[in-house]
């Protein structure tokens, strides 16, 4: 698969909200990487020291990924959706854009 340059607006300091983030961490080799991490309002579950981090929607926001081909259930929910569409109502806040 070819990479991808994606040009991050890193944050300093802590998030607001516990999550998981992406973040830019530092070894005590003096290497540095990206990784995934839970911010749990207090403190970061990695023992690196974080120098930068994001939302996890920078990733899924930009990329559009295909489905695991091995899934047999997506076809058939697929299937009942188009059969029975789901009625809106008024406590429906989830909106999906292709």
């Amino acid at each position: 698969m070819k990479k991808t340059k994606l040009n991050i607006d890193w944050k300093k300091g802590a998030p607001q909200q516990k999550g998981v983030y992406l973040v830019a961490v530092y070894y005590s080799t003096g290497f540095g990487s990206c990784d995934f991490a839970f911010w749990n309002g207090e403190v970061w579950d990695v023992q690196q020291q974080v120098v930068g981090w994001t939302s996890v929607g920078v990733i899924t926001d930009t990329f559009t990924t295909n489905w695991p081909e091995w899934d047999d259930n997506m076809a058939e929910i697929e299937d009942s959706l188009r059969k029975n569409p789901p009625k809106p109502s008024a406590d429906d806040d989830f909106v999906e854009f292709n």
